[in-house]
C-alpha cells in the first residue's frame, strides 16, 4: 500500500513539475531571422468599406456591447521595410532576451491559449515565441517606391500565422499587405475590442446533411467576398499612396503589385490575377481551383506550391471514386462524387489553363498546414516533438518534413518568384 501511495505521489510531483516547466521555464522560441537587407516594421489598420453591406454575422462577439458595423469591415496588417536595425540582446547572459525580437501575434496567441486550455500546454507552445517585425517602426528613409504584395489567408486561419512569410518578403524590399477576412478567419480583433470567431459565424455554417454541391456553393460565396475584400484593399492602397498625410505616401509602387494566398486565399489569388489588371503576378499556396472561372486562362505569371498530400489527392481523384469509399469523403451520391473530385481536378489541369509563365511545385513530406507558421510552431511544442519522434507530424494535417526546412523552401520560392516578376528598386 505504501509503495503504491509513494508511486502516486512521485507521479503527481512529476506532472506538476512538467507543467511548471512548460508554463514558466521553457527557453524562448524564435522564428527564423529574415534574410533580406531590411529590418521589418508593421502596422495594423481597421478599414470599413462604405460601398458594401456586411452579409455575415457571428453568434458571439466580445465584448458584447460593441456593435458590429453594418458595412463590411476588415483588419489589415502591413509589413514594410523599416529604418531600424534588428535589436540585439543587451548581454550574452540575458536569460529571456525579450528585446531581441517581438512577441509573436500577442492577441492571437492569447486567444488560442484560452481556447485550448490545458491542452495548450502540449499542443500550443506556452513558451515565449518571438518574431522580428517592429510594430510602428519608421519607414525606411529615402524616396524609393517599393512593390506591393497582397496576402490572403485560408478558411479559419488568419494573417498572423503567415508572419514568417510576410516578414521575409518585407525584409527583401516589399510592402506586404495581409487581409483578415472577417467571419471566415479563425479570429479577428477589431480596433474597438470586438472579437469575431469564424467558427461561430454564419459564413461557415452548413446544414447537417450538406452535400459537396452545398459546400462548393458556400465556398464560391466565400471567395467572391474575399475577391471583393482584396479589390477594396487595393483601392485603399491607391488612396494612401496619394495621401500626403499617409506614411505610405509615394511609397507604394502601384505598377508592381503581386498577390499570394494560402488555401482559399490561394484560390482568391488565382481569381484576382484573372480579374484585376492592377495585379501582375500571383502565387497559390496549396489552394483549390474552384469557382466559375476555374478553367479560364491565367495570362500572368503564376506559381502553385502544393503539399505532397494535396498533389497525391489530385492524382488519385482523376478517376471516379469507388462507391465503397464514398463514406470516407462524405460523398452521398454520384453527383456528390463528381463535385468532390472537381475540387482537385484543376490541379491536374493547371498547365493547360496557363498562357504565361507558370510553375507547379510539390514539396515532399508536407501537408496543408505546412504552408503556415504551424510548420515552425510544431517544432516548438513538446507534444509535437514527442509525436515526431514516432514518425507523426504532431499538427493535424501537417506532414513529416522539418518545419524550418519547409519554411525556408517556401520563403525562397516566394522571394525569387516576386523578384523575377515585380520590378524592384534595390
Amino acid at each position: 500500500m505504501v509503495f503504491f501511495v509513494g508511486m502516486i505521489l512521485i507521479l503527481v510531483f512529476f506532472i506538476i513539475g512538467l507543467l511548471v516547466y512548460l508554463r514558466w521555464f521553457q527557453p524562448p522560441f524564435y522564428f527564423p531571422k529574415p534574410t533580406g537587407p531590411y529590418a521589418v516594421g508593421s502596422q495594423e489598420y481597421h478599414w470599413i468599406d462604405a460601398k458594401r453591406k456586411e452579409i455575415y454575422s457571428a453568434d458571439r462577439a466580445v465584448p458584447s456591447e460593441a456593435q458590429a458595423h453594418s458595412n463590411r469591415e476588415l483588419m489589415v496588417k502591413i509589413w514594410y521595410p523599416a529604418s531600424l536595425k534588428l535589436r540585439r540582446a543587451s548581454s550574452a547572459q540575458e536569460k529571456f532576451p525579450e528585446n531581441l525580437a517581438t512577441p509573436y501575434a500577442p492577441y492571437f496567441v492569447d486567444y488560442l491559449k484560452k481556447k485550448k486550455g490545458l491542452r495548450g500546454l502540449f499542443s500550443w507552445p506556452f513558451r515565449s515565441v518571438y518574431v522580428y517585425e517592429q510594430p510602428g517602426a519608421p519607414f525606411i528613409s529615402g524616396l524609393a517606391k517599393f512593390p506591393v504584395i497582397i496576402f490572403s489567408h485560408g478558411v479559419l486561419t488568419t494573417y498572423d500565422i503567415h508572419t514568417a512569410q510576410c516578414e521575409e518578403l518585407a525584409s527583401h524590399g516589399y510592402i506586404v499587405v495581409g487581409i483578415n477576412h472577417a467571419y471566415a478567419s479563425n479570429f479577428v480583433r477589431f480596433s474597438d475590442g470586438r472579437i469575431i470567431e469564424g467558427a461561430k459565424s454564419s459564413a461557415l455554417k452548413m446544414k447537417k446533411d450538406a452535400t459537396w454541391s452545398d459546400i462548393q456553393e458556400k465556398l464560391h460565396q466565400g471567395f467572391e467576398l474575399w475577391i471583393a475584400d482584396i479589390q477594396f484593399v487595393l483601392d485603399q492602397l491607391e488612396e494612401r499612396a496619394n495621401d500626403k498625410n499617409s506614411v505610405f505616401y509615394q511609397r507604394l509602387d502601384q505598377k508592381n503589385i503581386g498577390i499570394f494566398g494560402h488555401s482559399m486565399g490561394g484560390t482568391a489569388a488565382a481569381h484576382i490575377c484573372r480579374r484585376d489588371q492592377r495585379v501582375k503576378a500571383g502565387v497559390d499556396l496549396d489552394g483549390v481551383f474552384i469557382g466559375p472561372d476555374a478553367a479560364k486562362k491565367i495570362d500572368k505569371p503564376f506559381m502553385v506550391m502544393l503539399a505532397e498530400d494535396t498533389a497525391n489527392m489530385g492524382e488519385r481523384f482523376k478517376e471516379p471514386i469507388p462507391q465503397a469509399e464514398w463514406k470516407n469523403f462524405g460523398i452521398k451520391s454520384p453527383e456528390d462524387e463528381k463535385n468532390f473530385r472537381a475540387l482537385y481536378l484543376p490541379f491536374v489541369q493547371f498547365m493547360q489553363i496557363m498562357s504565361c509563365d507558370n510553375y507547379k511545385i510539390v514539396i515532399d513530406k508536407t501537408g496543408h498546414p505546412d504552408f503556415t507558421d504551424l510548420a515552425l510552431l510544431k517544432n516548438s511544442s513538446l507534444y509535437s516533438k514527442i509525436l515526431r519522434t514516432f514518425g507523426r507530424p504532431g499538427t493535424p494535417g501537417a506532414g513529416r518534413a522539418n518545419g524550418f526546412r519547409v519554411t525556408e523552401i517556401v520563403n525562397n520560392y516566394l522571394v525569387n518568384f516576386f523578384d523575377k516578376y515585380l520590378n524592384k528598386i534595390v
